[in-house]
């Protein structure tokens, strides 16, 4: 109930706990006793505001943080579980109990020696307010079995106790009352011992998620680079099975004297919604090299390469269009006749008695000497007369 005492009131928090409810549907109401009579009573009036709600057996889903890893690699199991306290998480080997799994020492170490199922691997997480869980990362090993793993994602409910055996330790309750060990089981019989033990048991709240997570050898691959012309960049991309933020080494050689070898670069692993592996890209400028065949390179640093080639092209020679006008002649190529047109013009006749005379070599000398002797006598006629 609010007892309002002439105050504005805004809303309200209550916590209804339900850990010893079953599943069934309930409705919740709300009296508001006022300042002044006549006031609402809950055991009298209706309720002033009312709800119905469902309760349901709660659900567990868990999911990797990615649907493959590579050798080397880490990896994460996430989900939810509302309303539950705690995750028990066991990833089982392609191969079984007697596989060689992401920890091979793990159950061997969590049993003090009691427990040998190298194939087996227990891990636990707590789960939030909100019903989401989140393990710590999980390495695999570089020696361990590829394949399909296995993911088993368990809370024991709110009895505390896995099924029937009032006993909260996962491991041992999986390992009562069996002749072979767990480490000579397969994959389909540790599940069904999983299931037999825990969800399967009747009258059981135990709740049960199941995934999967590809376990394989890392690789890099290059995708095809077409030809460049000289001074655009080259994009390189590629695909990996690395993690996401792992650094791939791409370099970018000539293969011959006169091709020089560009400084190296660091590509980035990311996630790419549009492919199933994870992808990285990085470019290089050609301004400062030169016309010729390139060896390009991603090396991840764990033995993972690949390569291709790039051919650097010269840039196109632009066509020049010539000019139809005739530009004016200087020097010798205004001495030089300009080429005759190809019809033949009409010949005109020339007018009688204008026969043009060839000048004869040597012809303006002797005018050149009458003109000295002239001025000679000039001079001495001159000279006379004094």
């Amino acid at each position: 109930c609010i007892r309002d005492r002439g105050l504005d009131v805004d809303g309200f928090d209550y916590t209804w706990q339900t850990e010893d409810k079953s599943p069934d549907s309930y409705k919740i109401a709300i009296w508001v006793e006022g300042p002044d009579p006549p006031f609402s009573d809950p055991f009298q009036d209706p309720p002033d505001a009312s709800l119905s709600v469902v309760l349901i057996r709660g659900g567990l889903i868990a999911t990797p943080s990615a649907d493959f890893v590579a050798l080397g690699d880490k990896f994460k199991i996430e989900g939810i579980v509302p309303g539950r306290e705690s995750v028990d998480i066991l990833t089982i080997a392609p191969d079984g109990g007697g596989g060689r799994g992401l920890d091979p020492n793990d159950i061997l170490d969590d049993t003090n020696g009691k427990l040998d199922a190298p194939g087996l691997t227990y891990e636990t997480a707590g789960v939030d307010t909100d019903g989401e869980f989140e393990t710590e990362d999980i390495t695999v090993g570089e020696d361990v079995d590829t394949g399909t793993y296995l993911i088993a994602a368990l809370n024991y409910g709110r009895d505390g106790v896995w099924g029937k055996s009032l006993n909260d330790n996962l491991l041992e309750v999986l390992s009562n009352e069996y002749a072979s060990p767990l480490g000579a089981k397969t994959t389909d019989q540790l599940l069904a011992i999983l299931k037999d033990r825990t969800i399967n048991a009747a009258g059981t709240d135990d709740l049960l998620g199941i995934a999967t997570i590809s376990v394989e050898k890392g690789f890099v691959t290059l995708d095809e680079l077409e030809d460049v012309l000289l001074g655009k960049k080259i994009e390189i991309t590629g695909t990996t099975n690395r993690q996401v933020d792992t650094s791939i080494i791409v370099t970018v050689e000539g293969l011959e004297e006169t091709t020089p070898k560009l400084k190296p670069k660091i590509a980035e692993v990311k996630e790419d919604d549009k492919t199933f592996y994870n992808t990285f890209s990085i470019s290089f400028d050609t301004t400062s090299t030169n016309i010729g065949t390139y060896e390009v390179t991603a090396d991840d640093g764990d033995g993972h390469t690949a390569s291709t080639t790039v051919t650097i092209l010269p840039l196109e020679e632009h066509s020049v269009t010539v000019s139809t006008t005739p530009s004016p002649k200087t020097g010798e190529e205004a001495e030089k006749p300009t080429a005759k047109p190809t019809t033949t013009p009409k010949p005109t006749e020339e007018p009688e008695g204008t026969e043009e005379t060839e000048e004869q070599p040597g012809f303006g000398m002797p005018l050149s000497i009458a003109g000295l002797l002239l001025a000679v006598a000039v001079l001495l006629r001159r000279r006379n007369k004094r």
